[in-house]
């Protein structure tokens, strides 16, 4: 990388951070990108102040805090960062890793931005006790009712404001955020255009796992002889790079229904065999068609199809070995064309 684009870059971001934000704001900002406040600058001008903040920054926080800022990067400086191999990181789950202020705070930038009006502003502000710092505000209100372009810069600096002002201030605005705009967790198989809805059930449990894209539930009657239906439906699942789990293989909550419904809440494909006009399969399919997933009917007669499912496409099959390797090959092609609509 050439260093006077690098010099360049930090010029451009101090007179960025100089617009948008106040000291300790720029502090903040920079704090959220592991950077610690400058030490022994005792200078009045922002843009010299936030230059000696990045300082130290490697050349991939100098870009990451351009992308943030939406200044455009030299070709130099995006071939330094691309070109590097770094050793591979270690993927750790999501549930292990807290999000830093910093991020949940550009978080809610995000959710104010795509959502907010003057109302909600208000609203906020009298909820963290803070309606002076979103009234007394210069500009944020009045671009937000003209539709200024200049909007978007004022929302993160009221909101660092607003949690300098009580550190619980910043859960406040994410339980503020949380009730008005978050739409629920989506747990639908398939993505279509059109309305969604939200629900919250009375008789289960929400699990807290979230939902796996290799993995088939399987709603059968229970009993020996379905064990052979059971071991095609895991071959065709496993030759198609998914994994099977029916509801008799679990036992986790008191309720065998939670855990029924638990397993189809977090299957991609639902598997029911209706085979013998098992009232329970009838009833975990319309549960399975509720939440959204790919439901895939299968039965050893069509009279055992419930009429308001005749007009889904099924797998018949014989319970035989011929018929259920028929059964296996059938439901492989099926399982891998919905993979491609992970």
């Amino acid at each position: 990388m050439r260093t006077i684009d690098r010099v360049t870059m930090v010029e451009q971001i101090g007179v960025e951070l100089q617009k948008r934000f106040g000291f300790d704001d720029i502090d903040a900002f920079l704090a959220g990108f592991g950077l610690a406040k400058p030490e022994n600058v005792t200078v009045n001008s922002k843009r010299i102040y936030a230059k000696a903040g990045l300082a130290p920054a490697s050349n991939e926080i100098i870009v990451k805090v351009a992308q943030e800022l939406d200044i455009e990067i030299p070709e130099s400086m995006k071939a330094a960062v691309t070109t590097k191999s770094p050793a591979p990181i270690p993927v750790r789950p999501a549930t292990t890793t807290e999000p830093t202020e910093s991020e949940r705070l550009f978080a809610l930038r995000d959710t104010v931005l795509a959502n907010f009006t003057g109302g909600n502003w208000h609203e906020l502000g009298l909820f963290t006790g803070c309606e002076r710092i979103v009234s007394g505000h210069s500009r944020l209100l009045r671009s937000l009712s003209f539709g200024d372009p200049d909007y978007e810069e004022h929302v993160l600096p009221v909101l660092l404001s607003i949690n300098k002002a009580d550190p619980a201030n910043l859960t406040k605005m994410e339980d503020f955020v949380r009730k008005r705009f978050d739409p629920g967790e989506n747990v639908s198989s398939g993505k279509r255009a059109g309305k969604t809805i939200v629900f919250q059930p009375k008789v289960f449990e929400i699990p807290d796992e979230p939902v796996d894209p290799m993995l088939n539930a399987v709603m059968m009657p229970f009993g020996a002889g379905m064990r052979p239906v059971y071991t095609a439906i895991e071959a065709a699942a496993a030759a198609s790079g998914y994994r099977c789990q029916k509801a008799d293989d679990i036992w986790e909550q008191s309720a065998v229904i939670q855990d029924i419904f638990s397993l189809i809440y977090r299957s991609f494909i639902v598997v029911c065999d209706f085979t013998g006009r098992n009232a329970n399969v009838f009833y975990e399919a319309g549960v399975a068609h509720t939440l959204g997933k790919h439901v895939v009917p299968i039965s050893q007669s069509d009279g055992d199809i419930p009429f308001d499912l005749r007009h889904h496409r099924q797998l018949g099959y014989l319970a035989n070995g011929e018929g259920l390797g028929v059964l296996t090959t059938q439901l492989t092609k099926r399982f891998i064309t919905l993979a491609g609509q992970r």
